[in-house]
């Protein structure tokens, strides 16, 4: 009894084992995919700021036509745009970098891990 005992003790430990090492796999998983719908956003964002630059350039076409005064206007906010679009670029490529180094730390933890457990189950 005594040792059926024991053996239900490690059975357990073991499972709790597993159990830690799922969670500390679904941690990163899910870090990740709310980075993922952040840049799905962001991209979103991108285009519909691209959408309203080409907007904004018929407009400023027309209004060559017509008027030479609000021209300046429009430029200027033609500028803005650009400028938000490049900082929208730049946030963008950070947020892939975060990325792509959070899914590096998620590969080196599972294999640090699987490294612990095969070292536990040797011993």
């Amino acid at each position: 009894p005594r040792l059926l005992l024991l053996l239900l003790l490690l059975l357990l430990l073991l499972l709790l084992l597993l159990l830690l090492l799922l969670l500390l796999l679904l941690l990163p998983l899910l870090l990740l995919l709310l980075l993922l719908l952040l840049l799905l956003l962001l991209l979103l964002l991108l285009v519909l700021l691209l959408l309203l630059l080409l907007l904004l350039l018929l407009l400023l076409l027309l209004l060559l036509l017509l008027r030479p005064r609000l021209l300046l206007l429009l430029l200027l906010l033609l500028v803005l745009l650009l400028l938000l679009l490049l900082l929208l670029l730049r946030v963008l490529l950070l947020l892939l970098l975060l990325l792509l180094l959070m899914m590096m730390i998620m590969m080196m933890m599972t294999m640090m891990m699987v490294k612990i457990m095969m070292v536990k189950m040797i011993m």
